[in-house]
């Protein structure tokens, strides 16, 4: 398996244990394209691993599946300016998508910038990206 997204649980053999949760959202994934999985959330305590988990699931979607295109997005937790905030999300959704599309793990941490992105929307995007 890639791992395109750097997981904070550091070596990804760190993370073990979560074999059944794991499970469940598989089943839940493979009906994804079929329309029949519902929103889920993850509740749990602080600090009990809910970042790691769903940083792998992005990984195991970016790796192993061509249907669910996978994102991620940290919002942290420091205050930031609304339309920055659009600008990161914007640049790091597209940039992932592109990564999926185009099988490059760069583009997942490396987030292009909007002068990159509207100059793919106006050439083809794939081309655009070297």
């Amino acid at each position: 398996m890639q791992y395109p997204l750097t997981e904070k649980i550091g070596e990804p053999e760190l993370l073990v244990g979560r074999e059944k949760e794991f499970k469940h959202f598989g089943k839940w994934i493979k009906n994804i394209p079929k329309r029949l999985s519902k929103s889920r959330v993850i509740i749990a305590r602080r600090k009990s691993g809910k970042t790691s988990f769903v940083q792998r699931i992005f990984n195991q979607l970016w790796t192993e599946n061509k249907e669910v295109i996978p994102f991620y997005f940290d919002f942290g937790e420091s205050k930031m300016w609304y339309p920055n905030l659009a600008i990161d999300y914007y640049r790091a959704f597209a940039s992932q998508y592109i990564s999926f599309i185009t099988r490059n793990p760069e583009l997942v941490i490396h987030h292009l910038s909007l002068k990159q992105i509207i100059s793919g929307c106006n050439k083809t995007i794939f081309n655009c990206l070297s």
